[in-house]
């Protein structure tokens, strides 16, 4: 069996022995998006998409030397890479193994324990093709909210430690994403224990500034104010998450957008475009801004 990981370092193995990678890391990123895009690929598609900034000729020759190097480097599982003259694609389950998509089976599933337990890191660690960069996103907000289900599923249940754990996976997977950052400051002061609640995020405060150049959102900020402002709460007594699953991952989205709409509400008008890949969240984001737009007073038609 051709066993490819891609979720964290890139791995592939073939009957449990690691393949080693090719020296044109261009045959890896090609073998990764066959992996990612089950079913046959068209040629001139992916050429396209792998080669963007070069004339089609050059990019339909660059993927032939893919294929060639890809091979190569497969060896005795060459035969998994199938090939015709429009067309190629990786051969199915059970031939092929691809843990992304087997997350995503157990997502699906309503298996969210097996699927974190797949999550070795971020999709691609280390590629910056502009298709992966697009994956990325879209699977880290699969796995957050995985992850937040799993929090939100063991907080009920009665389990604090093991919800701020899942939690603080979401940190590691997001650790400049200020939803996960509020549920786990909200968790922590839930469990009694306001001062690593501050501490979340006094740690966040100095991440955004050392990375970003930027502060805290207003909303994150209210809530670390309100919590110092709070006479100290008995464990699980602090305001619980709302129900509905919050937004994750587009802190920094959301509140350009929320900007956006308070310079209109003020009578200056402006027009924001939401674009991006299929499965990324854009209906999502867009939903809670009219969420937040509606509770100001705005007509949603």
């Amino acid at each position: 069996m051709l066993g490819v990981h891609v979720l964290g370092r890139m791995v592939v193995e073939y009957d449990g022995v690691e393949v080693p990678a090719p020296a044109a890391r261009r045959a890896w990123s090609l073998l990764a998006y066959l992996a990612l895009h089950p079913g046959p690929q068209s040629r001139g598609a992916l050429a396209a998409r792998l080669w963007p900034d070069v004339l089609d000729s050059s990019a339909r020759a660059s993927l032939r030397s893919a294929v060639w190097s890809l091979r190569r480097a497969l060896g005795p599982a060459a035969g998994q890479l199938i090939a015709d003259r429009d067309h190629l694609s990786l051969a199915r389950e059970p031939e092929v193994w691809v843990d992304a998509v087997a997350f995503d089976a157990h997502v699906h599933a309503g298996s969210d324990r097996q699927a974190a337990a797949l999550s070795r890191g971020e999709l691609l660690e280390g590629f910056g093709d502009d298709w992966v960069l697009s994956a990325r996103d879209a699977h880290r907000e699969r796995l957050l909210e995985t992850l937040e289900r799993l929090a939100a599923g063991d907080q009920a249940a009665g389990d604090d430690a093991s919800a701020i754990e899942w939690t603080r996976a979401q940190i590691a997977a997001d650790p400049l994403g200020e939803e996960a950052h509020r549920r786990l400051i909200t968790r922590l002061a839930a469990a009694g224990d306001r001062a690593a609640a501050l501490v979340v995020y006094r740690t966040l405060a100095e991440r955004l500034r050392r990375e970003l150049s930027v502060a805290p959102s207003r909303m994150t900020r209210e809530l670390v104010e309100g919590l110092r402002e709070e006479p100290a709460a008995e464990p699980r007594s602090a305001p619980q998450l709302p129900n509905m699953l919050p937004l994750i991952g587009r802190a920094v989205e959301l509140d350009s957008l929320v900007a956006v709409w308070t310079a209109a509400a003020a009578g200056h008008g402006g027009v924001v475009v939401i674009r991006g890949e299929a499965g990324i969240g854009k209906t999502r984001l867009s939903r809670e801004l009219l969420v937040q737009a509606n509770a100001q007073g705005a007509l949603i038609g």
